[in-house]
Formats: structure tokens, C-alpha cells, sequence
């Protein structure tokens, strides 16, 4: 696990206890949670171009 915080960050290595998974995680004041799930999705490919 990395993270990162201003000039501040941490490196964890342990033995993952269950399946690994990615996360996406926002912090701030007065997200619209509704709205960034949206915006999210329209990033999302539909189908796929070759």
C-alpha cells in the first residue's frame, strides 16, 4: 500500500489477506457523490473499436 499526502507519504508491505482490489477514493468537503459516480460511468467504455 502507497500513500501519499502533501510532502508526507508511507510504504506498507504485508501479506494481503484477502483478494486484491483496486480502490478509488475522494476526500474533500461537499462532493456530490451522485455527480462523480456519473461522471465516472461516462468514462466507462461501451464498446470495443478494433
Amino acid at each position: 500500500m502507497f500513500q501519499l499526502c502533501g510532502q508526507r507519504n508511507d510504504i506498507k508491505s504485508e501479506p494481503w489477506s484477502n483478494s486484491p482490489a483496486n480502490q478509488l477514493v475522494f476526500i474533500g468537503r461537499h462532493l456530490d457523490a451522485d455527480k462523480l459516480r456519473q461522471k465516472l460511468n461516462n468514462c466507462l467504455a461501451t464498446s470495443l473499436t478494433v
